[in-house]
Formats: C-alpha cells, structure tokens, sequence
C-alpha cells in the first residue's frame, strides 16, 4: 500500500544532484522556488483536492503542470506504484506529500514537484 509521490522531472533527465531533507528526495540543483513557493503550495492544494484524489491503479499516474509566473512553472505528479492493489488516494495524503516538496526543497523534490523555466505545454 504505497503511493509514490514523482516528479516528471527534466531535472533528473539532465543529471541533477539529489539531496535527502528529513526523508525527502530534493533536488541539490536547478530552478528553484523562489518567490512562486507560496503559489505553488496554492496550486499543491488544489490539485489534491480535485485531480489527483480518487481511485488508483497500479502504477496510475496523473500529472499537472501550472504557470507560477510568465518564467516559470511548476510540474506536479502522484503515482501509485509497486506491487499494490488498486485503492484510493485522499486529499490530504496527496496534499502532505506535495506540500513537503514544496516546503522542504528549494529546488523541488524529485518524487513530486519540479519547478521549472518557461510555461506549461497545456496550462492548468
């Protein structure tokens, strides 16, 4: 019974360093939050009210990407992996993981929230 809360990280694809804050995969390096940190704990909250609560598959994953600035964006993510059985996913269990991303790391996390240069292909 584990959800696996990812980033679809261009961060990783590049190489980044990872660094672990009290249990928590952050990236050592990349764009970081800035000034967005409080608007993506915003959007943090509304994902994980509305798209990423609900039923879950095996290896399930829904993804959602939102502008922090006219610079910036942030990817969100949560997928249920391993050898799990199907289940739901509250609201506050999605919004605990995302939140410590945002909270914790400075450049995001790599299990869950990655800022990012530019603007979302399809805005949120």
């Amino acid at each position: 019974m584990s959800i696996f809360l990812t980033a679809l990280a261009v961060g990783l694809a590049s190489g980044a360093v990872v660094e672990k804050r009290s249990g928590v995969d952050c990236f050592g390096s990349g764009e970081n939050w800035g000034a967005q940190r409080a608007i993506a704990q915003s959007y943090a909250a509304q994902v994980c009210q509305g798209d990423f609560v609900g039923n879950y598959q095996p290896n399930d994953i829904r993804a959602k990407c939102f502008n922090l600035s006219n610079t910036k964006m942030v990817n969100f993510d949560l997928k249920l992996r391993g050898d799990v059985d199907a289940r739901t996913i509250a609201s506050a269990e999605c919004y605990d993981g995302l939140q410590k991303q945002v909270n914790q790391c400075d450049n995001g996390g790599r299990t869950t929230a990655d800022p990012n240069d530019g603007q979302c292909a399809t805005p949120q």
